[in-house]
């Protein structure tokens, strides 16, 4: 069969289409030439360990592109032509895929159903074709006990499956829009409870946006959910190599975005982003931006007062006054926030959670432990059973600030002795690590949040040396995810600092708590609550030490302080 690379397929993707509809498509596909390559699959489990029993399948029997089948002499009729729509449709979503990446069977299934509404099918019929079409002749993703395993697509084969199914550019921009789709689709149903499977989607997400979405110029078609799904996502993995690409595409996100709901979503994601990168008059502005068009949308002041976006919004607003050292302000904020009566809806407990949990963090803040340990207690219960089952990430974290408060305060009872709350405190600390360690891996940054809170617990018992074990893997964490200067980093240095400085009260020790507040001092504003006592501290400490000032810090210096590797 004749080349045709000036041809276009003009292939109808949308949902609904006609019988007539594919009949033409169909007759787009036989301008292909060459059959789809056979594709390596890598199958591992999800968890699977170097030697683990990992099998290669690879298809021997499948011809090469542009090659008739031995079985066939003398056929000059390519496979492509016999393609059926679907089954078209899945592989050119799967040769989308980022290539030299575990691709989640669930994924797979995901894609496929998503293909089968597409084009209008319905069944298992086409599942065998899939399966040979992808090389999978010794794997059935479709088989319900392979639903936990991963498998592989190499970059040849990607590429040679692109080369075999594409002549022009309009198919292939088609096929990766409607992935763009399912990648929006998947990323909002999973959010907060499949974190395991977003996180093994991520590089897709990433390598799907940057390598296909910029080269074939699709950012003006892509679907505005995937965009604010994207930057969701990325936002939850804050290392260097993420951050130029989260705010490159949260302005893209705005910048594409048309109708005022559109704006207004694009301006909260954007918002909170950048809280998280600690670029708080930025987060600000955008989040103001938002609370405007809320207001605008509304009509009325009643009507914007009791709108759950707008105080989604105010929410925010109030923890960037948090992040700021601005407690009062955040306080008020968060107590208008409680006045709305759509707020105390059964259906919305969570967002109420949210609420008197960033209450709970200003209380701490501001020393009021009692009225911290309140707001925790609410939060947790606020929360379902439902959510502690499947391990929703808020849960741990309100366990844990809950178990810091604990230990701070005497509760009210003369019955329990200062060890048995130190010993509850400990043990919902534990129970909060495991669910995060399981659901986010060992180096989330919650987990920084549950090694702050044990290091307090040790120095509050003087047990020094355990209390910096703790604090240096909460350091290593942050630092890890946010950079070297960043409000959380401060926190674990600062523990740090009273760790050494209450230590052994030796002149090594000191000087290693004065490094530790130096460091911390460029990572909090200057407006922040928590400066003028840390300079008070590296004040006394230099008193201590003879020492004017501290000169001539560096990188080693700052690692030195986070210690060997876990």
């Amino acid at each position: 069969m004749t080349n045709c690379p000036h041809h276009d397929l003009s292939i109808s993707l949308r949902r609904g289409s006609s019988r007539d509809d594919l009949a033409n498509v169909l007759k787009s596909v036989k301008a292909m030439t060459g059959p789809p390559t056979p594709t390596v699959i890598h199958v591992q489990a999800e968890n699977a360990q170097v030697g683990n029993d990992n099998v290669l399948y690879k298809d021997k029997k499948r011809p090469k592109p542009g090659r008739s089948s031995e079985s066939e002499p003398g056929c000059s009729k390519s496979r492509g032509d016999e393609l059926p729509i679907l089954v078209y449709t899945v592989l050119s979503l799967m040769c989308h895929m980022a290539p030299n990446t575990a691709i989640p069977v669930w994924f797979f299934l995901h894609l496929t159903d998503d293909c089968k509404e597409l084009v209008g099918e319905k069944g298992s019929g086409y599942n065998e074709m899939i399966r040979n079409e992808l090389g999978l002749s010794e794997f059935d993703p479709f088989v319900a006990k392979n639903g936990g395993k991963t498998f592989m697509v190499y970059k040849r084969q990607c590429d040679d499956l692109q080369n075999s199914l594409f002549h022009s550019i309009a198919p292939r921009k088609r096929a990766l829009i409607e992935l763009g789709k399912i990648y929006a689709k998947t990323f909002h149903e999973c959010d907060n409870k499949e974190w395991e499977k977003q996180k093994a989607m991520l590089p897709h997400l990433r390598l799907f946006w940057f390598r296909h979405v910029k080269k074939y110029n699709l950012s003006e078609n892509m679907p505005f959910g995937f965009m604010v799904a994207s930057i969701r996502m990325m936002g939850k993995y804050m290392d260097g190599d993420y951050r130029s690409r989260v705010e490159k595409l949260a302005d893209d996100c705005l910048s594409l975005s048309k109708s005022p709901e559109e704006k207004e979503k694009a301006y909260r994601a954007l918002g909170e982003i950048r809280k998280k990168l600690g670029q708080y008059d930025a987060a600000e502005k955008a989040l103001k931006a938002a609370v405007q068009i809320r207001r605008e949308v509304s009509g009325s002041e009643q009507s914007l007062k009791e709108s759950l976006e707008y105080q989604g919004h105010m929410l925010w607003l109030a923890k960037v006054a948090t992040e700021r050292g601005q407690f009062n302000k955040s306080l008020k904020i968060l107590g208008e926030c409680l006045q709305c009566n759509a707020m105390h809806d059964e259906n919305v407990r969570n967002l109420l959670a949210s609420v008197v949990f960033e209450q709970g963090r200003c209380y701490e803040k501001l020393g009021k432990f009692d009225d911290a340990f309140r707001c925790y207690d609410k939060a947790l219960k606020a929360h379902s059973n439902i959510l502690k089952d499947r391990g929703g990430y808020r849960y741990p974290q309100y366990l844990l600030k809950r178990a810091h408060m604990l230990a701070l305060i005497s509760h009210g009872t003369s019955t329990v002795s200062s060890a048995e709350v130190l010993l509850e405190a400990i043990a919902n600390c534990d129970e909060a690590d495991c669910i995060l360690s399981r659901r986010h891996g060992s180096k989330h940054n919650y987990r920084a949040l549950h090694f702050c809170i044990r290091a307090r617990l040790y120095i509050k018992q003087r047990k020094f040396g355990l209390a910096l074990g703790f604090a240096q893997d909460a350091l290593r964490i942050v630092v890890e995810t946010y950079g070297k200067k960043h409000n959380k980093v401060g926190d674990a240095l600062l523990i740090l600092g009273e760790i050494w400085t209450n230590k052994k009260n030796k002149d090594g020790d000191n000087f290693l708590g004065l490094k530790a507040y130096h460091f911390a001092l460029a990572c909090f504003e200057d407006d922040h609550p928590c400066i003028s006592d840390l300079r008070a501290r590296m004040s006394d400490l230099k008193d201590k030490l003879d020492e004017t000032e501290v000169t001539l810090l560096d990188d080693d210096d700052f690692d030195n302080l986070i210690g060997p590797s876990i």
